[in-house]
């Protein structure tokens, strides 16, 4: 079946959790009732009434845009989550714990003062759409002091089957994530998606039918633009979010872990970054010109840059730096080859005998990440040092003295690095180096003091 019918479809309402629902929801006499961005109730002043429920039959739901990494990679390393077991409950709960816990210690401190400000909202057999941090905090509150305040929860309940539809029939998966975005453009002091896990949502909810366009135009932030601002505002959100998401499915595929977005974590800034400096360059024409590249080694340079960025932090930079200082490496054939070099001596995935350990337990997929790191860094550090070192040699190839004072500081960078950890059997090598080194230097020693006497006052 087409995805964008089904979500257009009513969606389906466990009928035993809604007689659940129906059956012990207790109106909250002394509350006005409350309007909330729902379809056009706002707009039609179609207030509704706020009802008492026990959090222990609320559920959590898996479209939960704030754990979008976490759900995604959960179902595609270990296997689907269904929404109605406890176990699948347990799983999601966990996730909305690891979240930053503290607007979970704020949110408390304010419903043990003040009690619950505003009502959550949920689906008529109990699934929250708005109110999954306050679920959570109640069920602690109430653990930690069995004070019967905190046992329930306030919610509004969206129209269902026992209502007969609420006057406007059940809701559609595409209502509900319009109401989950609408509510997260408010901003009213509520934990704030990562920029990661909101390309994330972006995408899903366009996947839904809910387009980016209809996103923004709920947006007080893009509602009253001209349809010129409108356009730019557009392709600008599609620049910081959904095109580095398409950056990021390329790396996970390359890298052996489709769908696994838990392994990305903070380097969403660094593949910002990648897409505006490279991956939009290596599209067009003009940008592999400006890259002095031609087509055909496109998928190489993907290939190295996607592999600095999984070695992030590259020693001495933060990542996103690094990338931004890429298209200028890239751009001079000696520095590039440089770091083409990566592509030979790093593969993207580690042995087998390292995916597991002592005894035979395979390691996460995050952990098996964390060993090619461990085991990859230093290397691929190397390689873009020296490619950096390339590029800044060739600059100043036209300047005497700045080349000298390069080539100068590179030995004693060398010294320092490396002076300590040198191989044994390197060092007729090494010798014979230096030992070249050493003659180019006196050699134009005695270059310099020729000139120096030729100048010298007759």
């Amino acid at each position: 079946m087409n995805d964008n019918i089904t979500i257009k479809q009513p969606r389906n309402i466990d009928p035993d959790f809604e007689k659940e629902i129906f059956d012990n929801k207790s109106q909250l006499n002394d509350t006005s009732p409350v309007l909330i961005p729902f379809r056009d109730w706002q707009e039609s002043k179609n207030a509704q009434k706020v009802f008492r429920i026990k959090t222990n039959l609320l559920r959590f739901r898996k479209e939960n845009g704030r754990i979008s990494s976490n759900i995604m990679t959960h179902e595609k390393t270990i296997g689907p989550l269904d929404e109605k077991s406890k176990n699948s409950q347990a799983v999601i709960a966990e996730f909305l714990k690891g979240l930053d816990p503290g607007p979970n210690k704020t949110l408390g401190n304010q419903i043990m003062k003040n009690g619950q400000l505003e009502p959550g909202v949920i689906t008529a057999d109990g699934f929250v759409i708005n109110g999954n941090r306050r679920k959570m905090v109640l069920g602690e509150l109430y653990e930690k002091t069995k004070n019967a305040e905190f046992e329930f929860m306030n919610v509004v309940i969206l129209p269902g089957n026992l209502d007969g539809g609420g006057g406007g029939g059940l809701p559609t998966q595409e209502e509900i994530n319009e109401l989950e975005a609408r509510y997260q453009k408010q901003k009213t002091g509520k934990a704030e998606y990562t920029n990661f896990n909101l390309a994330l949502s972006y995408r899903n909810n366009e996947l839904s039918g809910y387009t980016l366009e209809k996103q923004m135009r709920d947006d007080p932030d893009h509602s009253d633009k001209s349809e010129k601002e409108f356009k730019k505002a557009k392709r600008e959100l599609e620049e910081k979010f959904l095109k580095p998401l398409e950056c990021v499915d390329q790396f996970l595929e390359i890298n052996g872990t489709p769908g696994v977005y838990n392994i990305i974590d903070s380097k969403w800034d660094a593949f910002e970054q990648y897409y505006l400096q490279i991956g939009k360059p290596l599209d067009t024409p003009s940008g592999l010109n400006r890259l002095n590249i031609t087509e055909d080694i496109v998928p190489d340079i993907k290939e190295a840059v996607f592999k600095i960025i999984k070695a992030d932090p590259v020693k001495g930079s933060n990542t996103r730096e690094q990338i931004r200082k890429l298209p200028k490496l890239i751009k001079n054939s000696a520095s590039r080859k440089k770091l083409l070099e990566i592509n030979d001596n790093v593969d993207f995935d580690i042995e087998e005998s390292e995916k597991s350990n002592e005894d035979g337990v395979t390691y996460e997929l995050k952990v098996q990440n964390q060993i090619w790191v461990a085991k990859h860094q230093k290397n691929i550090s190397d390689h873009v040092n020296s490619a950096k070192r390339l590029a800044d040699f060739q600059e100043t190839s036209k300047k005497p003295l700045e080349s000298l004072q390069v080539i100068r500081d590179n030995i004693k960078t060398w010294e320092d690095d490396n002076a300590k950890n040198i191989n044994t059997l390197d060092l007729p090598k090494i010798k014979k180096i230096t030992s070249e080194i050493y003659a180019a230097a006196k050699s134009i020693e005695s270059e310099l003091q020729k000139k120096m006497n030729e100048n010298q006052p007759g």
